[in-house]
C-alpha cells in the first residue's frame, strides 16, 4: 500500500511567521526526505504516511469549534429527523448526526480519546458517511493532504461459470504500449 501526497505550496504572505520549529526526525519529515530524494513522485509508503497523519497533534479549540460550526450547518439538513429515527423497514441503521457531533465533542473536552487531529477528524468523516446521503458531506483539511491506494485489486472469478469463484489480485501490465493485460494472481490466504 502507498500513500499520495497532495502537495501545496504555501502562499507567502509579509505577516506571515512560522508557528512551529521543525522536528527533523518526525514521521512528516520522513515523508518531506523522501519527497524529496523523488521529486517525479508524489507516493510514500504508507505506514510512514500513517504515521505522519497520526503525528499531527489534537487542536481542541479548532476542533469543537469546527463542530460548533458543522452543527449549525447541519440545520439545513431536512431529513435529521428520519435520519434519526427512519421508519421501520428503512435500508440504514439509524444515526443521530447532532448527537454524533456532541460525543466528539464531549470526548475532546475530556481528553484521552484521541490521538491525534487525523482521528478526530476521521471520526467527524465517519458521522458523515454513516447518514449515505450524497447531498450531505465533510471532509478535513488533515483528511485532504494524503490517499491510501493499493495498486492491485481484488476480484472475484468463478473460472468456468459454475465452481465458486475464487479471490485474485489483479494487476496491470504495462510491458506492451499497444495492448494492456490483466493477470490473476491466486490468494492462497487473505
Amino acid at each position: 500500500m502507498a500513500a499520495s501526497i497532495a502537495v501545496r505550496s504555501p502562499v507567502p504572505t509579509p505577516m506571515s511567521t512560522p508557528t512551529a520549529t521543525i522536528n527533523h526526525d518526525s514521521p512528516c519529515a520522513s515523508v518531506s526526505r523522501l519527497l524529496a530524494a523523488q521529486p517525479s513522485s508524489s507516493t510514500v509508503p504508507a505506514d510512514i504516511g500513517y504515521e505522519c497523519l497520526q503525528s499531527v497533534p489534537i487542536d481542541v479549540p479548532g476542533d469543537l469549534k469546527l463542530i460548533e460550526e458543522l452543527k449549525l450547518f447541519m440545520q439545513w439538513q431536512s431529513n435529521l429527523a428520519y435520519l434519526k429515527q427512519p421508519p421501520p423497514g428503512a435500508p440504514q441503521r439509524p444515526i443521530d448526526l447532532i448527537g454524533r457531533l456532541n460525543e466528539i465533542s464531549f470526548k475532546l473536552t475530556t481528553g484521552g480519546h484521541y490521538r491525534s487531529e487525523y482521528e478526530v477528524q476521521v471520526d467527524i468523516d465517519a458521522i458523515f458517511e454513516e447518514a449515505h446521503d450524497g447531498h450531505l458531506g465533510f471532509s478535513g483539511d488533515i483528511l485532504q493532504v494524503m490517499q491510501f491506494s493499493r495498486e492491485a485489486k481484488l476480484i472475484s472469478v468463478s473460472v468456468d461459470g459454475f465452481s465458486l469463484p475464487q479471490l485474485y489480485l489483479y494487476r496491470k501490465s504495462h510491458t506492451t504500449m499497444r495492448h494492456s493485460y490483466l493477470f490473476p494472481l491466486h490468494l492462497a490466504t487473505f
